[in-house]
């Protein structure tokens, strides 16, 4: 399979890397660091230090990055008992509305009717970036949201920084705010990430989901380096944007037992936010001499489409000769493709509106019916495959590559990851 080639961006700004003096050494081995971001740094957690910074004590709009002060407040009161995971949340006509205004960051409209738990609306708050339930949370603690932000300003100021918010979500829509916007520095956001995973460490098993199930809905976790553009070792944080923002992030990655913390402001775009980020933790470990897991041959296959991690229950997708293979189903199925099974002829048919595709077992050719939109005319054609589908452990698997682009659909291959992406041109990332 083809290398997946990083997106190359036409304007990159090339910085030549102040460090500290102490890693001056390392520093002479290390390739300065291209980003598009104007401010950023990178904080060493277990020192504070900061390892490489660029305009870092500007203050800015951040966004969504926001919500995570949010989420900082929420965390102290469940500490102290006033809340569990378990307080069911109420909905406000206001939060209800918010939840509907289409600017507002809410994919899923939240119900009078539901039941909403806290810890169904962190998930939320992290993966999905959901205003609603940021909004919903804050009436909850403190009756309206600009009480609630009281209690991130505070929290901001017992931590030491000079951050100051005005709502708690990023978005200047809640006419309960100022319609201000939350002013950060990029120092500033890598101090509150580094108290909050030290005050609570377990919130990086909800920012490193893939995905988080919301009231019959699968919602995909915002931050791509889990998923399009995954890095391992990477396990949070936050990502933001806004008109006044522009593209930011927070990230976090730990390596050979040490944690970095990337923090990258108005980049250039929605992609550049994850490869700035990727290129800090890389400039960031090499710096410290801590080198990347080399991949292994044998390491299963990654399976992503249209930004979203594909799961399997059973049988993983495997490495056979240079081909990857999946179970059937659950790659076709999340491509919203029809699939059946003919026992008797050991056959599967794939097919959509347009096109039909047959397979069979141990057989290098495959089958294509494609139908003309306009006419109605039936295209029939063979199409030889490199590699044949075949029964693993009970489940029929198929080579993935010819399958997909035989709906015109693209398929890279990411070697470093051992991870196949897979664009059906659907997503809205």
């Amino acid at each position: 399979m083809k290398k997946r080639i990083t997106a190359v961006f036409l304007s990159v700004v090339l910085i030549l890397v102040p460090v500290l003096s102490w890693a001056d050494g390392a520093a002479e081995h290390t390739a300065p660091l291209e980003i598009t971001a104007l401010n950023s740094c990178i904080m060493d957690y277990d020192t504070g230090e900061l390892l490489y910074k660029n305009a870092e004590d500007e203050q800015l709009p951040v966004a969504s990055i926001a919500k995570m002060m949010s989420v900082y407040v929420v965390m102290d009161k469940i500490k102290s008992g006033e809340l569990t995971l378990d307080t069911v949340v109420p909905i406000s006509q206001n939060v209800y509305e918010l939840s509907r205004n289409e600017n507002y960051k809410m994919m899923a409209n939240l119900e009078y009717d539901e039941t909403y738990t806290l810890d169904e609306m962190l998930d939320m708050i992290i993966i999905d970036s959901a205003a609603a339930c940021v909004t919903a949370v804050a009436e909850l603690v403190s009756g309206n949201e600009a009480e609630f932000v009281k209690l991130m300003n505070a929290k901001a100021a017992e931590i030491g920084i000079n951050s100051v918010f005005h709502n708690g979500t990023g978005v200047c829509l809640n006419p309960d705010t100022d319609n201000e916007e939350n002013l950060m520095s990029a120092r500033e956001v890598a101090i509150m990430t580094r108290h909050m995973i030290q005050d609570y460490p377990e919130l990086l098993d909800r920012t490193k989901r893939a995905t988080v199930d919301f009231h019959g809905a699968t919602y995909e976790n915002l931050n791509k380096l889990f998923t399009t553009y995954y890095y391992e070792g990477a396990d949070g944080f936050k990502n933001g944007m806004t008109d006044a923002s522009g593209y930011c992030m927070c990230g976090t990655a730990e390596r050979g037992g040490k944690r970095i913390i990337t923090v990258a402001l108005r980049c250039e775009n929605n992609d550049a936010r994850f490869t700035d980020s990727i290129s800090m933790f890389d400039y960031a470990f090499d710096m410290l001499g801590i080198e990347k897991p080399a991949a292994t041959a044998e390491a299963e296959p990654r399976i992503i489409v249209d930004g979203n991690l594909v799961e399997f229950p059973d049988q993983q997708p495997v490495i056979i000769d240079g081909r990857t293979f999946v179970p059937v189903r659950g790659v076709l199925e999340t491509m919203g493709k029809k699939v059946e099974w003919d026992e008797a002829r050991q056959a599967v048919t794939i097919s959509d509106d347009l096109i039909t595709l047959e397979l069979v077992i141990g057989s290098p050719t495959m089958s294509n019916a494609v139908t003309d939109p306009v006419s109605g005319e039936v295209f029939k054609f063979d199409s030889e495959l490199d590699a044949p589908p075949r029964v693993i452990n009970d489940r029929t698997c198929l080579p993935i590559r010819a399958v997909a682009e035989g709906f015109g659909v693209k398929v890279d291959w990411n070697d470093e990851n051992h991870t196949v992406i897979i664009d059906t041109g659907a997503s809205t990332c």
